[in-house]
């Protein structure tokens, strides 16, 4: 878990978004990487034909999540985004490709290096089967409360 604290940043955590679909939604945020100097120009697009080629949502207990990424040339500085949405936008569904999830949290990993990805993956994973903190990260009414809910899984497993 302590891999994933070195990648948040309080500029890239997203709150109560509201959003019509995946693809406003992924362009939106690839801009705001592209604009805070984390990833190259271009990173929306490769993010959203990834996307369309390999879905990323996932049901989860208490909500579906999404977890998208591009490719790791467009990586300058290691990063997740999180985005809390509103209301939910349809991603298609990384286990059954036919179908669609209604995704209220969004993690967008930006990486660069591959090792590390399935590492990082396994690490947000794992966040998705703790009830407890996906239910807390979706009630989350600011920045810091996101921060103190990694910062206690952090904590938790030290303990």
């Amino acid at each position: 878990m302590n891999l994933l604290n070195g990648l948040l940043d309080d500029e890239l955590i997203f709150l109560k978004l509201k959003c019509n679909s995946k693809e406003q939604l992924l362009g939106w945020l690839g801009n705001e990487l592209i604009e805070k100097g984390y990833v190259l120009q271009g990173y929306e697009k490769a993010l959203l034909e990834r996307e369309a080629l390999y879905p990323t949502g996932l049901v989860t207990t208490s909500c579906g999540v999404a977890i998208p990424h591009a490719e790791p040339s467009y990586v300058i500085k290691e990063r997740i985004a999180i985005a809390i949405l509103e209301d939910g936008v349809a991603f298609g569904n990384m286990g059954a490709l036919d179908e669609e999830v209604l995704v209220r949290v969004v993690f967008l990993l930006a990486l660069n290096h591959s090792s590390q990805h399935l590492e990082v993956l396994q690490a947000v994973t794992s966040l998705f089967q703790n009830e407890a903190f996906m239910n807390n990260i979706q009630k989350a009414e600011t920045k810091e409360d996101v921060l103190e809910l990694f910062q206690s899984i952090l904590l938790e497993k030290r303990g």
